[in-house]
């Protein structure tokens, strides 16, 4: 599964989503 960083200056947001992404998946 690749991520394109797209949003640069929104680096932090999106790490910031991808670990509540991360965190679901491990909940489920």
């Amino acid at each position: 599964m690749t991520f394109t960083p797209v949003w640069k200056p929104h680096i932090r947001y999106s790490n910031h989503t991808v670990l509540s992404f991360f965190k679901l998946v491990y909940i489920l």
